[in-house]
């Protein structure tokens, strides 16, 4: 009888022993889980902050691809459009650029309009861009 008493107390310290391991194991695992929830919100909050730079950086690359565009419109060989604009913005008007550049009179009329003078279209802009309205409008007149 004593030595199944003996055997049940072992056997009682033994599960005891289990229970505790297992119950020291469960708190370190829930300490873990809970450091682990922290280090996902911040990487949820980091890749928040990358998406909105990743569109950032999409729109600064799309506007440099319009810019990149356009400048190329604007180079060719002689580079008569550069030309135009210095000429434009040292007071010429249409005529003489189209004349001298070798430009349609629609093209220097934008030109003088976007770079001529001292304001943004300038008076001599605003006249040759009047011109430019009446003699189209005589001309479709012609044409109709």
């Amino acid at each position: 009888m004593i030595s199944l008493t003996l055997l049940g107390i072992g056997i009682t310290a033994f599960v005891g022993s289990l229970c505790i391991v297992l119950y020291l194991r469960l708190q370190s695992l829930t300490a873990l889980t809970r450091q682990l929830r922290k280090q996902v919100g911040h990487l949820e909050i980091c890749m928040q902050e990358l998406v909105g730079l990743q569109t950032h950086i999409s729109r600064s690359v799309n506007n440099l691809a319009k810019d990149v565009l356009q400048r190329e419109i604007y180079q060719t060989d002689d580079d008569r459009h550069q030309l135009a604009i210095s000429a434009a913005k040292e007071g010429q008007s249409v005529t003489e650029l189209v004349r001298k550049h070798g430009l349609s009179s629609d093209e220097a009329a934008l030109i003088i309009a976007l770079h001529g003078g001292t304001s943004i279209m300038g008076d001599s802009g605003r006249r040759h861009v009047s011109q430019i309205a009446k003699a189209r409008s005589t001309d479709v007149a012609e044409r109709g």
